[in-house]
């Protein structure tokens, strides 16, 4: 939107850019087709009629997982959704904690390096 005002004039029109004017405001225009062909949607989102079972339903034939996005079984009630184990969901949030600890801890030895710095400083400045 930035390259359509030059100052306080329009340089470009915006409702030829798929905007158009509601009163004085501009509002997107709404897609009036789907976003790709029915093939190509039906191999992004499960259109399987039962819980994927079957190695000829569309996903498992293409390979992929199920997710929230597909029609019956919503990613959860199914055979062909991604398992996460439990050890490597703690694992990887230990390692997160980990992370964050160590910084922590670095800006705490941070602080207290100066603490001690600037009690030098003033030690030395006022001969105690």
């Amino acid at each position: 939107m930035q390259d359509w005002l030059h100052g306080d004039q329009l340089t470009m029109d915006p409702t030829e850019w798929g905007w158009r004017k509601e009163g004085d405001i501009l509002v997107p225009v709404e897609m009036t087709q789907k976003p790709a062909p029915k093939n190509n949607m039906e191999l992004i989102f499960c259109g399987c009629a039962e819980d994927c079972k079957l190695l000829s339903s569309s996903c498992r034939k293409h390979g992929l997982p199920c997710s929230l996005a597909c029609k019956i079984c919503v990613g959860s009630t199914c055979n062909n959704t991604e398992r996460y184990s439990v050890a490597n969901v703690i694992a990887a949030e230990r390692e997160a904690l980990d992370e964050e600890d160590v910084l922590l801890m670095n800006t705490s030895v941070n602080d207290e390096e100066n603490e001690q710095t600037s009690d030098v400083l003033l030690d030395e400045e006022f001969n105690i």
